[in-house]
């Protein structure tokens, strides 16, 4: 009877791991997905995309060694879900990317760890913001028009 009990708390132990992770993955798909849609003027989509992010990350549970890390981290997620809430709300693509801004100043040490694909930290030179890409390839969502190739890769995850 030990036994069985102990491979089932194993298996849902398992389980909410890879629904951690999963959440994790969504999290950042729905945060990459709002990115490519800035560099596109994409309001609408980011809307929904912004919607996504701030439900997932919500659900998202933090885990870290150490308290304060850990209270950093929750911070953080806080910041992020109330910037992308706001970000859901509103039309305007230059407020949108200022809440977009908010996100990736956060995101970071969230996602930096997830398996699978390497990610690259991006900073615009000339004003300093940052952004998440699968690419080394700069495409900046802040200044598409003027400055979609300005920005560096400053950290790489992985």
């Amino acid at each position: 009877m030990k036994k069985i009990l102990f491979v089932a708390f194993l298996f849902a132990t398992q389980m909410v791991s890879a629904q951690d992770k999963s959440v994790k993955s969504g999290a950042l798909n729905a945060y990459l997905q709002l990115k490519d849609q800035l560099v596109v003027s994409d309001s609408l989509a980011a809307k929904v995309s912004s919607a996504q992010l701030s439900k997932l990350l919500k659900d998202m549970p933090v885990k870290a060694n150490h308290p304060d890390t850990l209270a950093k981290l929750n911070s953080a997620k806080a910041k992020i879900v109330k910037y992308a809430a706001s970000l859901s709300k509103t039309g305007n693509i230059n407020l949108q990317r200022q809440y977009f801004e908010g996100i990736s100043a956060e995101i970071w040490p969230l996602v930096n760890k997830t398996k699978g694909s390497t990610l690259y930290l991006q900073r615009c030179p000339m004003t300093g913001v940052k952004w998440l890409s699968l690419s080394k390839e700069i495409k900046n969502p802040y200044y598409p028009k003027n400055m979609l190739g300005c920005g560096t890769v400053i950290a790489t995850s992985n």
